[in-house]
């Protein structure tokens, strides 16, 4: 499963396919970018948004189509409670932010070294 998520609308769409902690997780991060940045922002101009990727191949999907995190490392990382899943905030302007949310078992070793 590859979303890209960047109003409640669109998580509300996917809420029954994701866990419970990682949907809370998304829950806070859109409701941020909603209060810095306003609801009716377009996502992908202003604030930014956030990729949930389950698979390996949604990883090279999100590297070849979004972010190429060996070029631009992240921010940092922290493991969601309650979860195998792991947050990874990019950083790549003061007004814009990618947050991508993945499995533990298959976070590239690429993103944990860079953000030592």
């Amino acid at each position: 499963m590859f979303y890209i998520i960047g109003t409640f609308c669109q998580l509300r769409a996917i809420k029954t396919k994701i866990p419970v902690p990682v949907f809370a997780e998304i829950s806070e991060v859109v409701d941020r970018l909603d209060e810095f940045y306003g609801r009716e922002r377009d996502f992908y101009a202003i604030g930014g948004y956030l990729v949930f990727a389950e698979h390996e191949e949604d990883l090279l999907r999100f590297r070849g189509e979004i972010l190429d995190y060996i070029v631009h490392p992240c921010e940092w990382h922290y493991s969601i409670e309650n979860s195998s899943y792991i947050s990874v905030l990019f950083l790549l302007n003061n007004d814009f932010t990618i947050t991508l949310i993945t499995p533990k078992a298959i976070i590239p070793k690429e993103i944990m070294e860079e953000s030592k």
